[in-house]
């Protein structure tokens, strides 16, 4: 089936308990430094019990509440207790064992669950005297540990955090395609899907808001919207507004204009990626946005003053305020190799023909570059898009007057009524009326071609 190998394949290792370490008792015995001045029995037994103390005391306090969890659960997976590993010394017979039953005997007490006991006492041991340097020189040395079949080596995915680099992190998340559920989707899965797709903008656009982060240089606060509030966004000059929402710092127009060029190159880049993709469906995947919104605002205030733009680090990787696409959430995904050969064993297969890309992944970039294009040619009066930092830092400067003013359609935006939005005679759409009538627009698409189920 599709996708169900990888779920069971992370649930197998990511939720298996985790791998007991068996060799404390291994690694506290090369660190024993041997002494030839004292080579006799009593000193063999007193480095014996010493051992078996520094193991268990080591051992209790390696353990945490999740290590003996773990424990109890795999006890109850195999039905019987953890079976003892076997360490044989080859001159002096020394062998030590682990307690299978400690957990049975001590009974939730975790300070004594790996409690180490000495199978041979101090009667057992050699008494030649004169052999016992050699004897615990090759104990130390030819340790020989035999494998256990109980051993359970745990594997983990690592979440990586896309934003701990970033100061004051501001991040759009934007569900993509005109589909979210996977090809063995439930019934229910599938209805609510479709539902919330339907009713929102990801039906016509191919894309819709599931929250987004924003830090106001000017008020210096983080302003945050859910997933509740984009299943509300409208197509039109709402969702237009949310995109320059987003990438406007709350001083200037400038942190909007700088951001369009790179964000258009980069949507064409992934464009052109799906389209070399047949039969792919992207079912449920994410674009992730995210810049660093916190700005040099002395710096920008001085330089503006001066008649310059704010300079630019030719460094890429410390250009954290530069927005940046992440495609996101593959859970759902499937590729065309593995639609045809199990075909008949998906629950909803897909609907379109596996010769052609995900079109509906395909109308959402086609959507957002429509709406990032309308506002770069409002803000900077159909001046052609410009892909080079010097280009742009001189387009800054020799339009300082446009680029270093703040926009009251946008600073007012997080002290509105939401209710408001939707009520042709409210104050608040009265005021507004001029941006509406000029983002109240939607992309055309040809609904029947372009959308995949």
């Amino acid at each position: 089936m599709i996708n169900t190998k990888l779920q069971e394949q992370v649930l197998s290792e990511v939720f298996a308990p985790r791998n007991c370490k068996k060799n404390y008792y291994n690694n506290y015995i090369n660190n024993i430094t041997t002494d030839t001045n004292t080579p006799n029995n009593e000193t063999v037994n007193n480095t014996i019990n010493t051992m078996a103390q520094g193991v268990r005391r080591r051992c209790s306090d390696s353990l945490t509440e999740h290590t003996v969890a773990d424990l109890k659960q795999f006890r109850c997976h195999s039905g019987t207790a953890l079976s003892s590993s076997k360490k044989c010394v080859s001159a002096d017979n020394l062998k030590i064992s682990k307690r299978s039953n400690s957990m049975d005997n001590h009974k939730g007490h975790e300070e004594t669950i790996f409690e180490m006991e000495i199978a041979n006492n101090a009667s057992s041991a050699p008494t030649a005297p004169n052999n016992i340097h050699h004897q615990r020189t090759t104990s130390v040395e030819n340790i020989i540990i035999e494998p256990d079949d109980c051993t359970i080596v745990s594997k983990y995915i690592l979440l990586e955090d896309l934003t701990r680099k970033l100061r004051k992190p501001c991040v759009l998340d934007l569900k993509m395609g005109t589909r979210q559920y996977g090809v063995d989707a439930l019934d229910t899965k599938q209805s609510s899907q479709r539902k919330k797709c339907f009713q929102t903008t990801s039906r016509l656009l191919g894309c819709r808001i599931c929250g987004l982060k924003i830090w106001d240089v000017g008020e210096q606060k983080f302003l945050t919207r859910d997933k509740y509030f984009g299943r509300r966004v409208k197509i039109g000059w709402q969702f237009a507004r949310i995109l320059a929402r987003f990438l406007y710092n709350g001083v200037y127009v400038s942190s909007i204009i700088k951001q369009i060029p790179k964000l258009i190159y980069d949507l064409d880049k992934l464009q052109k990626c799906i389209l070399n993709l047949k039969g792919y469906r992207l079912y449920g995947a994410s674009l992730l946005l995210k810049y660093d919104g916190e700005a040099k605002e002395e710096q920008q205030q001085q330089q503006v003053h001066d008649g310059n733009a704010v300079d630019e680090d030719d460094d890429e990787d410390n250009d954290f305020d530069i927005c940046r696409l992440h495609l996101i959430d593959f859970a759902q995904c499937v590729i065309k190799e593995d639609v045809i050969e199990n075909f008949n064993n998906l629950k909803i297969p897909p609907s379109t023909s596996l010769e052609y890309e995900d079109r509906g992944f395909v109308r959402g970039l086609k959507s957002l570059k429509f709406y990032m294009l309308h506002l770069w040619k409002y803000l900077t009066n159909d001046h052609p898009l410009i892909f080079k930092k010097e280009e742009m830092a001189q387009y800054l400067r020799d339009n300082k007057d446009n680029c270093y003013k703040n926009w009251d359609w946008l600073d007012e935006f997080d002290k509105e009524d939401e209710l408001q939005f939707d009520d042709l005679e409210s104050p608040l759409r009265k005021k507004w009326r001029k941006y509406e009538l000029i983002f109240d627009i939607e992309p055309h698409h040809n609904i029947d071609e372009e959308v995949s189920e």
